[in-house]
């Protein structure tokens, strides 16, 4: 790390009460252990937090950092609550500045045995995990990506390079895992290995690399910062001698074929299958017969459709089940059928136009929902009395409506029954509206909202304004048709994201002073008419990210100083705030 901290000045970084001399010249040989380094500091600071600072309590710390011969990471470790140490290894198992979503990182904890079975009345195993990662969050073992989303598990994580050399150094020497960072440093696995993670840009071929019969847990991760994914071979690895995996984790691998690998039908034990990020166009119907498996990640690449066989419903243990971007079913194949799968926790991608919206109902045990329906209002009824009917243990709801114009009196009735469902928190809405909801039609509980060809005549900022908790606002495709737009103080609250796109009839935004307060990112893109930025985005002093895209050229050159012409909107971004235009990847 760059810099550091003088101990004498770092011993401040705790309160040290009155309690002696003694106390005192401990706590500062504690602190002077950290060798200055600001993260050592709060990494013993994060775990003192949570005791009484005593005598005791310092001379024990001091003793855990002495007798491991390691530095004070090593103290955050030992202090762990019991069965939390393994899954604080389990991190380093990813690649240095990797984001590692939350979720993920929870459920593979989960498929690996690393979540105890005894829970609090009404706990799931998945809230087990969260508070396992809370525990490790607590003592900044690891970095939460906090952006737009405010369910933590939505996020993504980091750990810092000194926290992740810890944990591969302490995991490889217990024998809790092998990771394969590349063919030259680790060209051959242990063979009494169980689990690894191998890179797999690192590697020409893995023929020789898992000799492993024992192996129980086997990562294929891509550490190339571009993502980029890499050309699995079928002769890379001969998944017929490690039939007993349980975890099979495919990180951004693009399929010889778009095909999988052969030997896979033989991992009748798997409990976690993940295809995030990678090229796959077919699903066969021998994952069928994975019946032990609990999670399916099938978010294959954005621009690939993956052909899924109508098996899924066999899968009665599946817990969490995670369908891409575009999927379909083999021919004269039909509707995919999910009916049965009476432990589904998490059900994401869901597309009704693939999948029987009367299936949900018969699924009682949902936390999380994500669905995507094509304009049919019979398909959103029943989503929304699933919803509604899951209410009490529904944490995560998203529904994406497409095509959905209210021009009959039948749907516009239907608004205010979409609107005012207070289990829903995401709503993607595309089609003609024409009125905005009244402010009391809208449920508080909403954190995002994107509206496209909405057609709104008024102004639907002094209603969306007064929603307490929402956090990302869209508004594009001429869902505002009116010339002003206004938000007024206190409004928006909480909104850390605003985008609006192709808003062709806008031509003045105001924004009062104390009006969206938190907002992070704003993104204005293709509203033509629009000649600048509002003067009273200069008091939006958390702003950090402004990206402006095919605008006019006068509301460019507000932006730009040019030989000592234009700029003259410079002044309304804080000097803290990025600003990038078009396609530029570079943020100024």
């Amino acid at each position: 790390m760059d810099g550091g901290i003088p101990p004498e000045d770092g011993s401040d970084q705790q309160e040290l009460g009155d309690q002696g001399p003694e106390l005192e010249q401990n706590t500062r040989s504690l602190i002077s252990s950290c060798r200055g380094l600001p993260l050592a500091i709060i990494l013993v600071a994060s775990m003192l937090r949570s005791r009484t600072l005593d005598l005791e309590s310092v001379k024990v710390s001091l003793g855990m950092i002495n007798s491991s011969g390691r530095g004070p990471e090593s103290l955050s470790y030992y202090s762990l609550p019991l069965g939390i140490s393994s899954s604080f290894l389990y991190l380093g198992n990813f690649p240095n500045n990797s984001g590692i979503q939350v979720d993920k990182l929870c459920e593979l904890w989960i498929a690996e045995g690393l979540i105890s079975a005894y829970r609090e009345s009404g706990e799931t195993t998945m809230d087990l995990a969260g508070r396992y990662f809370d525990e490790l969050l607590v003592r900044s073992l690891v970095i939460l990506h906090e952006d737009e989303v405010s369910d933590v598990k939505l996020m993504s994580c980091h750990v810092h390079d000194l926290i992740r050399d810890f944990s591969v150094s302490l995991g490889e020497e217990e024998g809790f895992y092998e990771v394969m960072e590349s063919s030259i440093n680790h060209p051959r696995m242990r063979s009494s290995a169980q689990r690894c993670a191998i890179y797999l840009n690192r590697y020409d071929n893995l023929a020789d690399v898992c000799p492993s019969a024992n192996l129980r847990s086997l990562l294929i991760l891509n550490s190339d910062q571009s993502g980029q994914e890499h050309t699995w071979r079928q002769e890379f690895f001969n998944f017929n001698n490690h039939r007993w995996l349980r975890v099979l984790d495919f990180d951004k691998v693009c399929f010889q074929d778009g095909k999988l690998p052969d030997g896979v039908s033989k991992l009748f034990f798997l409990r976690y299958l993940s295809f995030r990020g990678s090229y796959l166009e077919d699903l066969p119907s021998f994952v069928g017969e994975f019946l032990y498996l609990e999670t399916l990640d099938l978010r294959v690449r954005n621009d690939c459709t993956l052909t899924i066989s109508n098996v899924i419903w066999k899968l009665k243990r599946l817990r969490h089940l995670y369908f891409p971007l575009a999927f379909r079913t083999p021919d004269h194949c039909g509707m995919l059928k999910l009916d049965g799968l009476n432990e589904l926790e998490t059900l994401e991608g869901l597309d009704t136009n693939v999948c029987s919206a009367e299936d949900l109902i018969k699924l009682t045990n949902l936390r999380s929902l994500a669905v995507t329906v094509e304009g049919k209002l019979k398909d959103l009824v029943q989503i929304i009395n699933c919803i509604n009917n899951n209410s009490s243990h529904l944490s995560r709801t998203l529904l994406d409506i497409k095509n959905f114009d209210c021009y009959s009196e039948e749907r516009v009735s239907f608004i205010p029954s979409l609107f005012s469902c207070g289990v829903l928190k995401s709503l993607r809405m595309e089609g003609h509206m024409g009125k905005v909801p009244e402010v009391s039609t809208i449920s508080s509980s909403f954190t995002e909202i994107v509206l496209s060809g909405s057609e709104f005549e008024r102004d639907p900022m002094e209603t969306l304004e007064k929603l307490p908790n929402l956090r990302i606002l869209v508004l594009e495709i001429e869902a505002f048709v009116g010339k002003n737009m206004n938000c007024s103080a206190p409004g928006f609250p909480e909104l850390r994201c605003l985008k609006l796109s192709k808003l062709y009839s806008l031509e003045a935004w105001e924004v009062a002073e104390g009006a969206m307060h938190k907002l992070f990112t704003l993104e204005i893109s293709k509203c033509r008419r629009m000649e600048m930025l509002p003067e009273g985005l200069k008091y939006v002093s958390s702003l950090r990210k402004l990206k402006i895209s095919m605008m006019p050229e006068q509301f460019v050159g507000r932006l730009h100083k040019v030989d000592g012409i234009g700029g003259e909107d410079l002044h309304k971004i804080n000097s803290n705030c990025a600003i990038k235009f078009g396609s530029d990847d570079r943020w100024l």
